[in-house]
């Protein structure tokens, strides 16, 4: 009796941070998801979660709960010697930054849809508005490259301050530009790199269906 009440807590909580697009606005709550399909707490929360988030466009990854709790979802759309790839990339493009004011330097590296993989760097400016980050300084140069036709598939963000660094609010619109809403995006935050889609990152961005 104790543990249904429990379960029954976990899910309205769960439930309170969904908001009215389905987007799990705390990414924490994936992880009492997780917890609830377990073999001990399956029976009791499946279907409830499952009714939830069933036919709701993303969730962390951009991924359905129930394609989840189906083994479905890919929790890493990249492959791992791709993945390598790109973080050397975007290390490699940070030792590069321009970055005399804040010292912090960024570096992102994006894999294209043609293969290519695409990298760039912060670089700051005395007026600090004009700076720009490395998630655009590639998108720009990506663009540049290949015609305004290029789209992305995935994108890797990392610096050498070893600190937290998701894309900022500019660069997610920038890239939702030239990304689907399920473009994996992985990036440092406090425990490590992590993973989010851009239609996560960006829940309610600016797009052509707009104007």
């Amino acid at each position: 009796m104790e543990q249904g009440k429990r379960i029954d807590g976990i899910i309205r909580w769960v439930e309170q941070r969904v908001d009215r697009n389905g987007y799990v606005v705390n990414g924490l709550s994936w992880l009492f998801l997780a917890a609830l399909w377990s073999e001990r707490f399956q029976w009791r929360a499946a279907g409830r979660v499952t009714q939830l988030f069933s036919g709701y466009p993303a969730g962390l990854y951009g991924a359905r709960c129930n394609e989840y709790a189906n083994g479905m979802m890919d929790p890493n759309p990249v492959e791992a010697s791709t993945l390598t790839q790109l973080r050397q990339a975007a290390t490699e493009a940070a030792q590069h930054a321009y970055a005399p004011y804040s010292s912090f330097r960024v570096g992102a590296a994006l894999l294209l849809d043609n293969g290519t993989i695409v990298s760039g760097c912060n670089v700051e400016n005395a007026s600090f508005g004009l700076t720009i980050c490395a998630e655009r300084s590639a998108m720009v140069q990506a663009v540049a490259r290949f015609g305004p036709k290029i789209r992305v598939r995935a994108l890797v963000v990392t610096n050498l301050n070893h600190a937290a660094s998701s894309p900022c609010g500019a660069c997610r619109q920038f890239l939702a530009e030239f990304a689907a809403a399920d473009t994996p995006v992985f990036f440092p935050n406090v425990a490590g790199e992590t993973m989010q889609s851009i239609g996560a990152l960006l829940p309610f961005g600016f797009s052509s269906d707009s104007l």
